[in-house]
């Protein structure tokens, strides 16, 4: 098994890249997509993730934390757990969007006050958006109900 470790202030470019069976460490740096990627790793907290305009990112049973650029799409499939996560859409035609379940039933997991800035959220058929956390979460956050 091949381990992949960003480190703090370093830069991972995937362009048309393909990362499964593998341990991937983000320790700090940015992961920037710059051509249609895919990620199926083991045991990864992805986190410092920017998707080029007109680019696909598809996630397959991963766990992301912290911030996302997506300028592009972010294609999830299987089980994906946004944790704490500020994902920034950047709209222009045909970009800006999260797809849930494109190629199977899939479940986007929302929890620990991730937030979804702009853009687009499709759930597909037969794919599940569940959202974890109650009004206490939102009131500590934003001093409010």
């Amino acid at each position: 098994m091949i381990e992949i470790t960003v480190d703090p202030g370093a830069t991972l470019i995937l362009q048309t890249t393909i990362i499964e069976d593998a341990i991937l460490n983000n320790l700090g740096g940015t992961i920037i997509v710059s051509g249609d990627s895919k990620i199926e790793a083991i045991n990864s907290v992805l986190s410092g993730i920017t998707v080029d305009p007109g680019v696909t990112l598809t996630l397959v049973n991963e766990t992301i934390s912290g911030n996302i650029t997506n300028e592009g799409k972010i294609d999830v499939e299987t089980t994906v757990d946004f944790n704490d996560v500020q994902a920034t859409n950047v709209v222009s035609p045909g970009n800006g969007i999260i797809e849930v379940g494109v190629s199977s039933s899939t479940v986007l997991l929302l929890e620990g006050g991730t937030t979804i800035i702009d853009g687009y959220l499709n759930v597909e058929s037969g794919s599940q958006l569940k959202i974890t956390g109650d009004w206490r979460d939102a009131e500590q956050r934003y001093g409010r109900r």
